[in-house]
């Protein structure tokens, strides 16, 4: 009996072992590292960069953070809840992924928020693809948090778009 709960007792630590190599420990939340200021279309069609990144927007942003805070990314929706606290405020920061589904007409949306919302325009369109600095046009939209409401507002693709940049 005392060898039975011996290997008992083995094999449970094994398989604890194992358990907890195949999850990690606990992934530590993302550290603010700062901003940077994009025009429309996370800059795309005004900056030298367009024809250097293989990476289209919302994408180009992860690429744009690393730029200027090497070994960081840009803040997606999860992200903003550990780093609000540290935001600059009276500035609106990009969120990349605010959506958490389409419905079967394809004219809603369903933000991470729980709002549903109507979706006039191509899904690239909210993230500013094609607006141009030169471009009067302010029919382009994007989402961003507002951090003095705390909440996920359109802003027009005219503005300046921060974004947040954060580190593992």
């Amino acid at each position: 009996m005392k060898y039975f709960l011996l290997i008992i007792a083995v094999l449970f630590n094994i398989h604890s072992s194992f358990a907890a190599s195949r999850t990690g420990a606990a992934i530590a939340p993302p550290k603010y590292e700062g901003y940077i200021i994009v025009k429309g279309d996370m800059g795309w069609n005004s900056k030298s960069y367009k024809n250097s990144k293989k990476l289209a927007p919302p994408l180009l942003a992860h690429e744009l953070c690393d730029d200027a805070f090497p070994g960081t990314r840009s803040a997606e929706y999860d992200d903003f809840k550990y780093i609000f606290k540290d935001l600059p405020s009276g500035n609106n920061y990009a969120v990349l992924d605010p959506y958490l589904s389409l419905s079967s007409g394809k004219d809603k949306a369903m933000l991470k928020t729980g709002r549903l919302i109507t979706v006039s325009t191509t899904m690239a369109d909210n993230f500013c693809q094609g607006y141009t600095i030169t471009s009067s046009n302010s029919s382009y939209k994007t989402t961003v948090l507002n951090p003095s409401t705390g909440k996920l507002q359109t802003q027009t693709c005219n503005f300046d778009q921060r974004i947040a940049c954060v580190k593992e």
